[in-house]
């Protein structure tokens, strides 16, 4: 059994066009005579890895020391519980619901970032340094 071989490319003039065109020819024509299965879905950058370090160690632990509480996991799920829910409606009560981090997008993660910094300076009356800023 083959493995799934995803293949990035654009869409254009009703045609697929893809970025490495030897790795799916390579994958599309392994495959001769047998039943496959295509996903088409838009590709979409996750947040990076420069913004979960910056996340996890500057805006997190800050906030942590600040209000008191070491463990960073739990500062990092009262920030989505804030910042980052789905309201859930049971019976007559509603609910907040958080949502994952890890599958944002690098801008929707940017402008969770900064409403967590514009809450931080405005209630804690803490100011966390830019990423560019020397910490």
């Amino acid at each position: 059994m083959s493995e799934a071989v995803p293949c990035l490319g654009k869409v254009e003039r009703g045609k697929f066009v893809p970025e490495n065109k030897d790795l799916f020819r390579s994958a599309f024509y392994g495959h001769e005579g047998k039943r496959v299965r295509v996903t088409v879905e838009r590709f979409r950058n996750r947040r990076s890895s420069e913004q979960n370090r910056y996340y996890f160690g500057a805006v997190v632990p800050a906030i942590g020391k600040k209000i008191g509480e070491a463990d960073l996991q739990s500062v990092h799920e009262m920030l989505k519980a804030e910042f980052n829910y789905e309201m859930l409606v049971l019976g007559d009560k509603e609910m907040r619901k958080p949502k994952s981090t890890a599958k944002m997008e690098t801008m929707e993660f940017s402008d969770y970032i900064e409403r967590v910094r514009a809450w931080a300076a405005q209630y804690l009356e803490l100011y966390i340094p830019d990423p560019n800023e020397a910490m």
